[in-house]
């Protein structure tokens, strides 16, 4: 529940997300690529019979393998020898977790560090709950922090990757990893249009597997321009509050940081956010 309280001095217990979605050992690949394209699912934890959490998977991971599957056996599709395949097989068994013991600080620089977007909570070692940078952000943007009321302009990443609207989604990925870059800012000449994120890719991709084979259509050409999901622009003037907030209520990772002429500026991203906070 969000309050006036600084952010660093609540529970764990008020910010987490309660029962999760959760995959098990037996989960298919083809209803997590399903519930990717359908409900737009970033990570699941994968729990034993008694709740355990033995494992992690990401929609990269379900991306990745399933497209995998699809380009090297198109006639029988997720399936192998033993049948369809199943979590136990692609997911990382490298965990990071935490308890509601954990403070918040702690939780913040553990998903920091680790490049993660999720944390699952444990109570007596068996799964309770998750907590996710949109959770973060949204206590945030209501919590009684100093950095609220914060200008953006010190915390922004300006000279971000940037692609031109008509590229590949391959091409904005391959210009993504060469930089180390998670985001991308999608352009028009000098005029800047949105920010995509690795994550947008791997949705696009899976939607695009996911008209393959239910729909039985051919592949698309998707272009940067095709996976925009808000052309939000802040200025540097405006609050990291602020950002904060339309972050989480728009479910974005990242906002185009421009000038009163729409000049690019620079970036914000979840990640400066929370860095922020600590």
């Amino acid at each position: 529940m969000a309050t006036a309280k600084p952010i660093l001095d609540q529970s764990l217990s008020t910010i987490v997300t309660y029962n999760p979605m959760s995959a098990s050992l037996d989960t298919t690949l083809e209803e997590l690529l399903e519930q990717v394209y359908m409900v737009g699912f970033h990570h699941w934890p994968v729990i034993d019979e008694d709740r355990h959490v033995v494992g992690i998977i990401s929609d990269e991971d379900v991306v990745r393998t399933a497209a995998a599957h699809e380009a090297a056996n198109m006639s029988n599709r997720f399936h192998n020898a033993g049948g369809p395949v199943r979590v136990s097989e692609f997911m990382s068994r490298r965990v990071y977790s935490i308890s509601f013991d954990t403070d918040v600080a702690s939780a913040l620089t553990l998903m920091l560090e680790k490049g993660i977007n999720s944390l699952p909570v444990t109570e007596d070692d068996r799964l309770s709950a998750m907590v996710t940078t949109s959770d973060f952000l949204r206590e945030f943007s209501f919590s009684d922090h100093e950095a609220c009321r914060a200008e953006v302009k010190p915390h922004v990443d300006t000279t971000p990757v940037q692609v031109p609207f008509d590229a590949s989604i391959e091409h904005v990925k391959f210009a993504c990893e060469a930089e180390g870059a998670i985001y991308a800012v999608v352009m028009n000449g000098d005029f800047p249009l949105g920010v995509v994120s690795r994550r947008d890719i791997r949705r696009a991709k899976s939607r695009d597997l996911a008209r393959v084979m239910y729909l039985k259509e051919d592949p698309k050409s998707i272009r940067a321009s095709d996976i925009i999901r808000e052309a939000h622009f802040i200025l540097a003037t405006d609050s990291l509050r602020s950002a904060a907030n339309t972050m989480h209520e728009m479910q974005l990772q990242a906002l185009v940081v421009a000038n009163r002429q729409n000049d690019l500026v620079g970036i914000l991203t979840q990640e400066h956010i929370m860095q922020a906070m600590l």
